[in-house]
């Protein structure tokens, strides 16, 4: 991250506390593109998470997911559940009632 950037954190800090969708966490991506972010961060109970990549911001955005077992947001649960499934094994766990909001999209945003 940038030093210049209080007044842009100050910004986002507004922007997330006034971001209706409860406490489930999810992934904010600012600038750039998805491939090549400028800054990512995992938003869980509105406090933000800085992280060094989407990949990061992702692998904690689901653990969070997992150990406070959130359901998954029907538009999302199919990604959701492959990565947890297929990508981290976790086995054993059987979801139910998948209709709990828990997805905001991963936004790309240009320029805040």
């Amino acid at each position: 991250m940038k030093h210049h950037q209080s007044e842009e954190i100050t910004d986002l800090e507004h922007c997330v506390a006034n971001t209706q969708g409860g406490s489930q966490p999810y992934v904010l991506v600012l600038g750039g593109s998805i491939a090549n972010p400028q800054q990512v961060f995992t938003i869980v109970e509105k406090t933000i998470l800085p992280q060094n990549s989407l990949l990061k911001a992702v692998d904690i955005c689901l653990k969070l997911v997992y150990v406070f077992d959130i359901h998954y947001q029907p538009k999302c649960s199919g990604a959701w559940q492959f990565l947890e499934n297929v990508v981290y094994e976790f086995k054993g766990v059987v979801r139910s009632n998948l209709l709990h909001d828990f997805c905001m999209p991963c936004m790309a945003l240009s320029d805040l």
